[in-house]
């Protein structure tokens, strides 16, 4: 539920609206899950909003324990006032006159259209007292009790207070965005490149000749613009779980995490006249994984060079401007006391947190401006990527920021008369408080663990900006936490085609290959420091160029330009020791990267398979190329009780040379590797590039004791030459499954083995990332082994695998989305995904628990989204 929430306590507040023009309002904010109070229903003079988990005063049994839930509420409050805008036609030449201080929001603008055509005059008056009076408080704590022995455990305390006041805003033949993001998901990317072609699009402001466009060239316009703005706010959101008292001869207090946060942005006094503009801030409340994405340079060549100028105009613009912040952030874990014999306390971590920002009394005129400021409050481990000319980047004291290193002009306009007075008040009053400390104990056994506390505190005030003939682009990102993405002006979309020719029909062993790579950059900005890499079979190809190893060949290709297309030939020679009197397919894949971030993976890599060799005839080489399996094993249960049938499926993929009098041998063993059941099948030849899937079922009757059974494949086989004297053994890996038979749930003694199982996945994946191939590899084989996805183990991690993932996710919903509060499939290996992964792999053996900044995160989330 989302509610606009205005007061205006002063009897000049007034809320009118005439729009002639089209100018978009944005508010991005988190749905919330829980109730909101209406002001209107309350005291006109505040709006409150309330969780609260009442004080619990018990009396003194033998045992007293106090379990307190979460506590989550939310405050988000937009007002518009007094918004105007203006758009010419070619038909009508209006005086328009709004004496908004007098006027109801519901009137309709009165537009004269028996005026001199010749002559436009835009006269504007605009008067707004705003008050908002705010507070958000979610409380867990403030609990007492006693008895012999006494437990307190109170749950997170989340508040926050989101508000946003676009007072007095006069827009003339402009056009723009005005966009606030305040939820995103940390791990995809934002790309700004639409919301900059929305603002931008055509240039107009470079074309312009008069003040109302191409259309009336004879026209002259007039322009009378007086703000006059008062917005208070008075903001306080409080996050408590401490202040708990218990006493008893054994005493626990644990305290939940608390976080708070406050954002306020005033937008005060704004005159956009024959512009575009573009003004977004972006908050994400935790890290952020994903890249942040800008138009290409060539968007900025344009955007740079296409200021408005003025020329015949007397402009008079007076701006007067009184900004007070006062702003207090405290987040406290701390001031505990406990008094007995054997006393221990434990306090979480304290984070505090606020930022300021003031854009007061500018006037942009006939120029263009581009700022962007990215406040980054943890580390950041990328990069900035193609910055275009005419920007540049600092880091300074507020964050990195980028901005325009030259004001552009470009063709005069004419605009008559520009006069305007501007006068703004603002007062912030905001008080933001993370409370898990100040608890007490007294007894002889006395243990007090709190929780972290989190308190940010944010405010904008944009006040006074006068932006003629110009183009105008204002951009704050606030990250509360790590950043690990670029950013990125523009992105390279690679993309790769392979074709193998030979002068021999059919290619023989030693006969030369001549392989053809086709890269096409189909982004729009330069793929820098291109590199193609070929991977085959273990000493199957031998290139003449590159940088080659025995199973892949890498070459540098330099810088590929969005648009241009590489066409690049290496000759290899065929291995000598595949067998020339039968046929081996001989895949070669490859893929092409660069140091950008491509902006679609999924067409960087292409396959062709050439045939080696010919039918086989008597005499001839004997000599073939060695096999070389993949091979997984799943099942559709992972406990049974008596009489339960279990389906297992195992299957195999031969990347290398021909198998000989395969078999396959499957063995059941139980915890003391007693062999319980062995089967076998025999598969006679299997050949290059072939896959085989055998299917079979197992009862688990009474006979079986209870306990974990391990099930056991493996391909064996004899390979290396079609004549058996001249053939050696093969083994493939084992491929595995464990039932547990007949055993009672043993959730409770999980997360306390101290067995050495070891992580199975150690980093984080998704689709579109630069991932680690082994790591890609094994999470394929775990999703072929658990869910029977039948993913190609090739260690990269396309549409295939991020399906296979996201079915993963729906099937251990409650383990991987739930903790989030979401609903639906990511598709990405994060913190949850790879948690319930490493311990089904684990077996029960070991858990892996989330580490406080993981679950900081998940509850920042969960804070925004709820």
């Amino acid at each position: 539920m989302f509610r606009y929430l205005t007061n205006n306590t002063r009897a000049a507040a007034v809320l009118s609206l005439l729009v002639v023009g089209a100018m978009t309002l944005e508010i991005m904010m988190p749905t919330l899950a829980f109730g909101m109070m209406d002001p209107a229903e309350n005291n006109p003079e505040q709006s409150l909003n309330e969780a609260v988990t009442d004080t619990v005063e018990e009396p003194s049994p033998t045992e007293t324990t106090i379990e307190t839930g979460e506590a989550v509420t939310g405050l988000e409050a937009s007002t518009e006032v007094n918004t105007t805008e203006v758009t010419t036609d070619d038909d009508t030449a209006p005086v328009i006159e709004t004496e908004q201080g007098d006027s109801d929001a519901s009137d309709p603008p009165s537009l004269d259209t028996e005026e001199d055509p010749s002559l436009l005059e835009i006269k504007t008056d605009n008067n707004a007292a705003l008050e908002n009076n705010a507070t958000s408080s979610a409380v867990t704590g403030e609990n007492s009790a006693g008895g012999e022995t006494v437990t307190i455990n109170t749950g997170d305390a989340i508040a926050y207070a989101d508000i946003i006041n676009v007072v007095n805003t006069n827009i003339v033949n402009s056009t723009g965005l005005i966009s606030f993001i305040n939820d995103t998901l940390g791990y995809e990317n934002f790309d700004l490149r639409s919301d900059f072609e929305i603002a931008y699009g055509e240039f107009n402001t470079a074309q312009s000749t008069t003040a109302c466009g191409s259309v009336c060239d004879d026209q002259q316009t007039n322009l009378d613009l007086q703000n006059d703005a008062t917005v208070n706010n008075n903001v306080t959101v409080l996050a408590d779980t401490g202040q708990n008292t218990a006493s008893g001869d054994t005493t626990t207090i644990n305290t939940g995490n608390a976080y708070a946060s406050a954002n306020i942005i005033n937008l005060a006094n704004t005159n956009i006249v024959d512009s575009q503009y573009l003004l977004l801030i972006f908050n994400n409340f935790s890290s952020y994984a994903g890249n942040i994405v800008l138009p290409n340079s060539s968007f900025f060549d344009r955007f740079l060079s296409a200021g408005g100028g003025i020329s015949d105009s007397d402009v008079s613009l007076h701006n007067e401007a009184t900004v007070n912040n006062n702003s207090a952030t405290i987040a406290n874990t701390g001031n505990n006391s406990a008094s007995g014999a054997d006393t221990t306390i434990n306090t979480g971590n304290a984070y505090a947190s606020s930022d300021t920002t003031n854009l007061v009394n500018q006037n942009l005129i006939g120029a263009t401006s581009f700022s962007m400021l990215i406040r980054v409050h943890g580390d950041w481990s990328g990069s900035i990527q193609g910055l275009p000319e005419g920007l540049t980047w600092s880091e300074t004291s507020e964050g990195i920021r980028i901005t325009s290193i030259y004001d552009s002009r470009g063709i005069p306009i004419s605009t008559g008369s520009i006069s305007g007075y501007n006068q703004a008040t603002v007062n912030n009053n905001v008080q933001v408080f993370a409370l898990t400390g100040d608890n007490k104990a007294a007894g002889e056994e006395v243990n007090i663990n709190t929780g972290s506390a989190y308190a940010n505190s944010s405010i904008m005030n944009i006040v006074n900006t006068n932006v003629i003939g110009s183009n105008w682009s204002n951009l704050i990102f606030n990250i509360y936490g790590n950043w690990s993405g670029n950013l990125t002006f523009g992105q390279p979309d690679l993309w790769l085609a392979i074709s193998a020719v030979s002068e021999d029909q059919p290619i023989m062993p030693g006969s030369k290959v001549s392989y053809t790579f086709t890269v096409f950059n189909r982004g729009d900005t330069t793929a820098r420091e291109v590199s193609l890499e070929s991977l085959f079979e273990t000493g199957a190809l031998q290139f003449t160029s590159g940088q080659e190893s025995a199973s892949n060949a890498r070459w540098q290709l330099g810088d590929i330009k969005a648009g241009d297309t590489r066409e690049i030939t290496y000759n290899a020679t065929v291995s000598s020791l595949l067998g020339a009197d039968s046929i081996s397919a001989l895949p070669l894949t490859a893929r092409v990267d660069s140091i950008n971030e491509d902006s679609n993976p999924d067409d960087n890599e292409d396959t062709v398979v050439i045939n080696i060799g010919r039918l086989r005839s008597e005499g001839g080489s004997a000599t073939s190329f060695p096999a070389h399996f993949d091979i997984t094993k799943s099942a559709d249960k992972s406990s049974t009780k008596s009489g339960d049938v279990v389906t297992y499926t195992v299957e195999f993929f031969n990347r290398g040379g021909q198998l000989y009098d395969a078999m396959l041998v499957d063995s059941l063993v139980d915890e003391d590797y007693n062999v319980v059941l062995t089967q076998s099948w025999p598969l006679g030849e299997i050949k290059n590039w072939e896959t085989v899937t055998i299917e079979y079922d197992v009862k688990f009757d009474d006979s079986l004791a209870p306990g974990k059974y391990t099930n056991y494949a493996q391909l064996i086989g004899f390979h290396g030459s079609r004549k058996p004297i001249y053939q050696t053994p093969y083994e493939s890996r084992v491929a595995s499954h464990v039932v547990s038979h007949n055993l009672k749930p043993a959730g409770e003694v999980l997360g306390i083995s101290t067995s050495s199982c070891e992580p199975y996945l150690t980093q984080y994946l998704r689709i579109g990332r630069q991932n680690s191939a082994s790591e890609v590899r094994k999470l394929q084989i775990f999703l072929n082994e658990h869910i029977s996805s039948k993913l190609p183990v090739t260690g990269f991690f396309g549409p295939l695998t991020d399906a296979a993932v996201r079915t993963f996710q729906r099937q251990y919903s409650a383990e991987v989305l739930g903790p989030w509060g979401i609903m639906s499939d990511t598709g990405y290996v994060y913190y949850t995904t790879q948690k319930t992964i490493n311990e089904l792999v684990c077996e029960g053996a070991r858990s892996f628990p989330l580490h406080p900044e993981q679950e900081a995160e998940i509850k920042r989330f969960q804070f925004l989204r709820y």
